[in-house]
């Protein structure tokens, strides 16, 4: 027997049947076993690959005639076949900025790579853009790059630039897919980072006409960024007339308009000006204000003011002869001004007379009444802005000493009276 085989056979096994007419004698090598027929076994295990193994068989011939051996073999071939189990691995490297500026682009480096030992099909990278980016003007959408196959340690790269649109931090997520698979992530979180200007004017809502009005106007970054180039604008109404201002403003008289510049404003960085108005237009007027720079701008805003006139009275008395002598007379003359804006209506005059000076006598706009110590004089239905009445009382002293006459004026506009006293000396020619 020889195996002229490539693998070993396994469970080798002769059957020789003893001939008719034969009797066994021996073997080499001797039988293992004997069948039920009186068959010889031989069993052998294994045969390696051009292995070979001789049997020989003596037999003893007891009757005449053909002796014929048929010998059967019977073995097992072990069949082997190896199989390697591969398996591919997708690794990213998401390279790009941890902060970009609104308006700029981030631009990101993306590499995958087959870092596993087999083969890795159908290859794509899938990205979602972030809410506060856009790519080529697309927003909230996802995109998708074929990558195609790749060997172990094999890599590709992909260069991605996105558009930052709206500040805020954000995740930008990437997934690498085999066929409809997900291999891999990686997550880069970046923030759009911005300048947020917030301007606010603080000042009176209501002023009186030809009555200077003072406004502070405060600027502040409530961003992320610098503000580079920042403008503050205040556009003044037609009833309002610029004064002055600080900090280098500029009244620009085509636009009736003050502007304000600052070269930078770092995040959290305050500024203020002030800013002198003279209201000259009755009604309701309004200031409106707004801030720019390079890549910030407010609202335009307003700022109402309620611009009304005012009747404001002022008088003055004075007597004509001071001192006097018992018995001698003197004039005490009230002049009224209106020196607002505003007609003044219902003008009064009352005179409450000491107890050592008689009023005998009056004139004036309106007819004056005497009445024991007070003089009334009959209200001046209007007194126009800048207008004058001017009322007199005849007056005799009766009695030596100090004597003050006491005025009080009044008017619709102002219903709580204003006093003055004016003091004149009464003297005796009689030395006791």
């Amino acid at each position: 027997m020889k195996n002229v085989g490539k693998t070993p056979a396994t469970n080798v096994t002769i059957v020789d049947p003893i001939p008719v007419g034969t009797e066994f004698v021996s073997s080499v090598p001797l039988h293992n076993d004997t069948g039920t027929d009186g068959s010889l076994i031989w069993k052998f295990g294994s045969l390696a690959p051009n292995e070979t193994k001789v049997i020989s068989v003596n037999l003893k011939p007891v009757a005449q005639g053909e002796i014929g051996s048929v010998a059967r073999m019977s073995f097992q071939a072990a069949a082997t076949a190896k199989t390697v189990c591969t398996k591919p691995v997708l690794q990213i490297t998401q390279r790009g900025p941890e902060k970009v500026l609104i308006g700029q682009n981030a631009q990101f480096q993306i590499n995958v790579k087959n870092t596993g030992d087999g083969r890795a099909m159908n290859v794509s990278i899938q990205e979602i853009v972030p809410e506060g980016f856009a790519f080529a003007d697309i927003r909230n959408d996802t995109l998708v790059y074929e990558i195609g196959n790749l060997a172990p340690q094999q890599s590709r790269n992909v260069n991605l630039t996105l558009r930052a649109v709206t500040p805020g931090k954000y995740a930008c997520k990437i997934d690498a897919r085999m066929g409809k698979t997900l291999a891999s992530s990686k997550i880069h979180n970046i923030e759009i980072i911005a300048p947020v200007l917030a301007m606010k004017i603080n000042g009176p809502e209501r002023r009186y006409i030809q009555r200077e009005a003072k406004y502070k106007i405060d600027l502040e970054n409530t961003g992320t960024a610098v503000a580079q180039n920042v403008n503050m604008i205040t556009y003044l109404p037609k009833g309002m007339r610029f004064i002055s201002t600080n900090n280098r403003g500029q009244y620009v008289q085509r636009q009736h308009a003050v502007y304000w510049s600052i070269a930078t404003l770092a995040p959290g960085n305050k500024g203020s000006v002030e800013l002198r108005l003279m209201p000259v237009g009755t009604g309701q007027q309004e200031i409106r204000y707004e801030a720019r720079s390079v890549l910030a701008k407010t609202e335009l805003s307003k700022h109402k003011v309620l611009i009304d006139q005012l009747a404001e009275l002022f008088f003055e008395v004075d007597d004509r002869d001071d001192p006097i002598e018992v018995n001698g007379e003197t004039e005490y003359r009230v002049r009224v001004v209106n020196q607002g804006t505003k007609m003044a209506t219902n003008v009064s005059v009352v005179a409450e007379m000491p107890a050592g000076i008689n009023a005998f006598d009056g004139s004036g706009p309106t007819k004056p009444t005497i009445a024991g110590r007070m003089v009334s004089f009959a209200p001046i239905a209007q007194l126009a802005p800048e207008g004058v009445a001017i009322f007199k009382i005849q007056a005799k002293g009766v009695s030596d000493g100090d004597h003050k006459i006491r005025i009080s004026l009044s008017s619709n506009e102002r219903r709580e009276s204003v006093a003055k006293e004016e003091s004149t000396k009464v003297y005796s020619s009689q030395i006791r």
